[in-house]
């Protein structure tokens, strides 16, 4: 159980992390030139990303509608994204760096943007964590959950600093989109194996 625990926890972070390299990027574009924006752009990102949590957790609920033997199958969904990403990966880091800031608003605003330019970019965060739910028993969706908190907070933290001083990005932006869809791949394939030995019974 203690190992199921921090698998969940560990798997909930790398999926967090992994998804956000892009949106990381585009929003140290977008705001990375304007004072006074670290706060705005902590907590838009928190909110659009617990947004995210929540519809991945419906989701989970109706995948306890799918018999074990097919869920499994929802690996491929993540391993899919991965694949993609990786081989669009140039574009992809070309547009996140040519994002240009927008007109100066107040913070309820920047607020809001912050939050739909996460959830938008957020499809990706989506399609590893809902299956990644949708297969796991009570205990380790709440690890998972547990997991993808605790990177949200390190990344909004992160984000904050990002905003302030742009140029240290630098490595993210030169190995995150690389990583990212590895770590993507991985939990598919780890969702497809897992899922393949729960539905054997126990001794």
């Amino acid at each position: 159980m203690i190992a199921e625990v921090w698998a969940g926890l560990l798997l909930g972070i790398a999926g967090v992390v992994a998804t956000n390299v892009d949106n990381f990027l585009v929003l140290v574009g977008v705001f990375g030139t304007r004072s006074g924006s670290r706060t705005a752009v902590r907590l838009g990102f928190c909110v659009g990303a617990l947004i995210l949590l929540v519809i991945s957790l419906i989701f989970s609920f109706i995948g306890e509608l799918i018999p074990i033997r097919f869920l499994g199958y929802l690996g491929v969904i993540p391993i899919s994204m991965g694949v993609l990403e990786l081989s669009r990966q140039d574009s992809s880091t070309a547009r996140a760096q040519s994002r240009s800031g927008p007109a100066s608003q107040g913070f309820t605003k920047s607020v809001v943007t912050v939050s739909i330019l996460t959830l938008a970019g957020g499809t990706d965060t989506f399609a590893v964590i809902a299956p990644l739910l949708a297969e796991s028993q009570s205990i380790a969706v709440a690890a998972i959950c547990s997991g993808y908190v605790i990177a949200v907070i390190g990344i909004a933290a992160l984000l904050g600093q990002a905003v302030s001083h742009p140029a240290l990005v630098n490595p993210l932006r030169r190995y995150g989109p690389k990583i990212g869809p590895v770590v993507m791949i991985l939990i598919g394939i780890y969702i497809l194996l897992n899922t393949a030995t729960d539905s054997f019974p126990g001794p």
